[in-house]
């Protein structure tokens, strides 16, 4: 049921799909829930028993530039609380 909410299907169209389309379905949706919200990995990932390494990933800060103007804004000013900054194109003229 979580994989046809998710595809926004009707659980009946899903049993119209021959056995191969749904077992591959379930199995995507089993692999897709293992993954870490957060940081985008799987646990076999990082388990050697499981084929991975504790070393799989090594963390590297990436700056967004449109985040850190963002960030100088919400430090640099007397912002009332609630408020949104948003990134607004400048106009090339």
């Amino acid at each position: 049921m979580r994989l046809c909410n998710t595809w926004g299907i009707p659980h009946s169209e899903f049993l119209l799909w021959d056995d191969e389309d749904r077992a591959k379905a379930l199995a995507y949706e089993r692999h897709r829930a293992q993954i870490c919200e957060m940081c985008g990995t799987a646990p076999w990932e990082w388990d050697e028993k499981q084929g991975g390494s504790r070393f799989a990933y090594e963390p590297v800060e990436e700056i967004c530039p449109g985040c850190e103007r963002k960030d100088w804004l919400r430090k640099d000013s007397d912002r009332k609380d609630g408020g949104v900054i948003t990134l607004q194109k400048r106009s090339l003229e």
